[in-house]
């Protein structure tokens, strides 16, 4: 088959959320009634979906195939206030992370392996009035002793996280609720 989709999470803090959002999500937008693997000796879970026709309707929609290192936020997200500020709340949802600095200072951090991802996010966020710092082309190890290079997104202090509209922002490592952020729509 040349065409799949596979969505990975870990075993150990994913399960909850593919069970209750992303299968029912899958169901509801695309009328595929999914399921997910455990991977054999790893933590790892993977959803993959074998289906031309929505394989096509995500290229078409302009999802890159292969590996995700230099994409960027389609134009027709970036186009639309609505759809931007959703999209921030969605890849924040998924790919962020929360920190307290000395206990008490909210650190909220995203970091990609595409620098064109992280710069746009770094336009909208500065559309949208927040105050952040970006670095790019950093290198990470891992606790594991993997090494990465990318770029990452900080928005730091109380300040960022007054105003109207809520967004929920999970742990990475563990997925539990952390904090309730506000962004602000002006």
């Amino acid at each position: 088959v040349d065409y799949y989709i596979s969505i990975t999470g870990s075993s150990i803090v994913d399960k909850e959320y593919y069970d209750n959002f992303l299968l029912p999500l899958i169901k509801k937008t695309f009328g595929i009634s999914a399921k997910y693997y455990k991977r054999k000796n790893q933590n790892t879970i993977e959803l993959m979906l074998r289906y031309k026709q929505l394989f096509d309707f995500l290229i078409e929609n302009k999802l890159n195939v292969g590996p995700k290192n230099n994409i960027d936020i389609p134009n027709s997200i970036i186009k639309n206030k609505n759809l931007k500020i959703a999209f921030i709340r969605g890849l924040f949802d998924t790919d962020g992370s929360i920190s307290w600095k000395r206990g008490k200072y909210p650190v909220i951090s995203i970091k990609q392996k595409s620098r064109k991802l992280i710069e746009s996010i770094c336009k909208i966020l500065e559309n949208i009035g927040f105050k952040f710092y970006a670095e790019y082309d950093i290198k990470t190890i891992d606790k594991r002793g993997f090494e990465s290079i990318g770029s990452r997104v900080y928005i730091s202090g109380k300040e960022n996280l007054n105003d109207v509209d809520s967004i929920t922002l999970y742990n990475a490592a563990d997925r539990t609720c952390k904090s309730t952020c506000t962004t602000p729509i002006r």
